[in-house]
C-alpha cells in the first residue's frame, strides 16, 4: 500500500466507514497498520489500534474502523462499506468463490465499494 491509498482509507474510516484491507501475506498486515497510523491528517482521530498477530485494526473516534486481513484469513462473517485489495491480491481472489465471499461482506452496505490496486 502506498501513502496515498493509506490517506484515502484513513479519511474514509475517520468519516465513519467500515473498511477491510486485504493483503497478500500476514507479514504485510503490520506494514499496512503502520502506514495507516502514520497518516498525519487522520492520526488525531484514532481511538485505538490493535496489533495482535492476525488481528490488526485501527478504530476511529467516529466509529469507523479499518480491519487488516491477509488473503489466507479471508473475510467470512465480516461486513464492510469498503474492501481494499492491496497490490496483487486480486490475482489470488480469482476463483469464483473468492469473489462471492467478498461480495457477501459488502452486501449489507448501502454504499459498498470494492477497490483493487
Amino acid at each position: 500500500m502506498n501513502r496515498f491509498a493509506a490517506l484515502g482509507l484513513a479519511v474514509e474510516a475517520a468519516s465513519g466507514k467500515s473498511i477491510i484491507v486485504i493483503t497478500r501475506t500476514l507479514r504485510q498486515n503490520a506494514d499496512v497498520l503502520d502506514q495507516l497510523v502514520a497518516v498525519p491528517d487522520a492520526s488525531h482521530c484514532i481511538a485505538k489500534t490493535r496489533r495482535a498477530n492476525g488481528e490488526q485494526s485501527v478504530d476511529y473516534l467516529s466509529g469507523g474502523t479499518v480491519r487488516i486481513r491477509s488473503h489466507g484469513q479471508g473475510t467470512r462473517g465480516m461486513s464492510a462499506d469498503i474492501i481494499f485489495l492491496d497490490d496483487g491480491v486480486d490475482q489470488l481472489v480469482s476463483v469464483p468463490h473468492g469473489w462471492a465471499c467478498l461480495n457477501a461482506s459488502l452486501a449489507a452496505s448501502p454504499h459498498a465499494e470494492l477497490v483493487r490496486t
